[in-house]
């Protein structure tokens, strides 16, 4: 991926769901984790942007009560060991952990459909791309 990005100059997005575990994928790819340090220098994509799904994207886009999760208490123990992590303590990462522990529920990609079955390719994924400068 950091390959992709860095010598073929294309940019690389990470969409995840909301959860956690999801967030955990998207900084894994953008920041590197505890498990791979030994190898962060090759595999880590700082210019990488995270879209989403963000915790806030469940209200800020009215993603249906319907479509939202429960947090389980592994879901909430794994947010708050999150919150904890020197490397995560950005304001941004801390406002959507935060939200998350506040509201425990959570959202899969596929909460979107509940919008119709363009509006992520349609909606969600131009703004996105737009807020970040890629279109």
């Amino acid at each position: 991926v950091r390959t992709l990005n860095e010598e073929w100059k294309k940019p690389v997005v990470i969409f995840a769901d909301a959860d956690p575990w999801g967030l955990g994928i998207a900084l894994r790819y953008k920041i590197g984790s505890e498990s791979l340090s030994y190898d962060s220098d090759r595999l880590v994509t700082p210019n990488a942007k995270v879209l989403g799904m963000m915790f806030s994207d469940i209200y800020d886009y009215n993603i249906p009560e319907v479509a939202r999760l429960t947090a389980s208490d592994e879901d909430m123990n794994r947010a708050n060991d999150m919150k904890k992590k020197p490397w995560l303590q950005d304001k941004q990462w801390q406002r959507e952990l935060n939200l998350f522990l506040k509201r425990k529920e959570k959202c899969e990609l596929d909460a979107f459909f509940k919008h119709g079955f363009k509006y992520l390719a349609e909606t969600y994924m131009p703004q996105k791309l737009r807020e970040v400068g890629l279109i």
